[in-house]
């Protein structure tokens, strides 16, 4: 879910913090790449007219690889120094939002059934869409694909998005990628959203200095926003929006003080039976679960790309095409040699009006 409402809060109350730049900006920089999330994109995309995911002659799904090959490509082409960042075990605090999915893709399960039954093909292809789960051995398989590729690879300490800030925090990247905006409440300076697009160049780019400049509001302050907007690891409080919780957070500026005065959040929480542990939910932002980046170097090196490793675990394991394989693989060289795009743009820094 990541937070609810966030992104057009953004755009609402702070216009200025994002800006949309082709990909060639990013030329030369290192990107911390929430995989997790990309890979269930890839999974839910790149589809067979079923609606169901590509699948090799064993009936095994490859939409996830064939995406990761499609998009990593790209982002070569374009200079970009990726770094994978893949789900380690997630917190106990996200087991309510973790049952709420399965919950829903049980349901979608049961009612693609009925459809499929009724002849409604389209709406059968809706819901197998929902249905989508990254397996461990998908995530085992795409990182042992960037391994053999040269690609950096890591499994996080905790949640990939965590890690992904971190890496950032610590100056081992640029910027973090990933569709979820909960990075932004775990502290990175810089959110790239649409990275991975094949169809769009375009990335949208917030800036978390700005949107605390613009909004007045602090980091702390933001992180309270974020949760009482609604967060993976607490339930939505009933009646409560992005604007509303954003006013609340303007005039109070703390979630005790909010439950302390607001009549209206104090029901909502009592109605929660003490489940609402904000305080909990506030650590994980402020101290998630993350692998110390300085002891990461090793893993953070870029090695030439495994050509024999490469083909055989596509083509034997996967039951890729050995000559589309083949093809891939020299694109791949050359984008790592010469990058297509070039820019000469500062990163970070900005002209600002006077």
């Amino acid at each position: 879910m990541g937070i609810k409402g966030l992104s057009k809060l953004i755009e609402d109350v702070a216009p200025r913090a994002i800006t949309r730049r082709d990909i060639k900006y990013y030329c030369g920089k290192r990107v911390a790449i929430d995989a997790s999330v990309l890979l269930y994109q890839f999974l839910t995309t790149i589809q067979d007219s079923n609606g169901n995911p590509l699948t090799n002659s064993s009936g095994e799904p490859t939409s996830h690889l064939v995406g990761l090959l499609a998009r990593l490509q790209h982002m070569l082409e374009a200079g970009i120094k990726p770094i994978f960042v893949f789900d380690g075990a997630p917190p106990e605090e996200k087991g309510g939002e973790l049952d709420r999915r399965r919950d829903l893709k049980e349901q979608a399960e049961e009612e693609r059934e009925k459809a499929l039954a009724e002849g409604n093909m389209e709406r059968a292809r809706m819901l197998t869409k929902r249905m989508v789960r990254v397996t461990q051995k998908q995530v085992e398989q795409a990182y042992t694909l960037l391994k053999h590729l040269g690609i950096p690879a890591i499994i996080a300490g905790g949640e990939a998005e965590a890690q992904c800030v971190a890496l950032v925090r610590a100056g081992k990247c640029d910027a973090v990628a990933s569709t979820d905006m909960d990075t932004l409440a775990l502290g990175t300076p810089i959110l790239l959203r649409n990275l991975a697009s094949s169809k769009d160049p375009t990335v949208i780019e917030y800036s978390m200095s700005i949107v605390l400049e613009d909004t007045g509001l602090t980091q702390e302050e933001f992180i309270d926003l974020c949760i009482l907007c609604g967060c993976d690891y607490l339930e939505v409080l009933g009646g409560i929006g992005p604007k509303t919780a954003y006013k609340l957070i303007g005039k109070y500026r703390t979630l005790e003080a909010i439950i302390q005065n607001d009549a209206k959040v104090q029901e909502q929480v009592r109605l929660q039976e003490g489940r609402w542990e904000f305080t909990r939910a506030r650590a994980l932002f402020t101290k998630p679960s993350v692998i110390d980046p300085e002891t990461l170097d090793k893993d953070l090196i870029w090695r030439p790309i495994d050509s024999e490793k490469t083909i055989a675990f596509l083509v034997d394991d996967m039951q890729f095409s050995l000559d589309s394989v083949k093809e891939r693989v020299q694109k791949l060289q050359k984008a790592r040699r010469n990058p297509k795009q070039t820019t000469i743009d500062q990163f970070v820094k900005r002209k600002t009006k006077p």
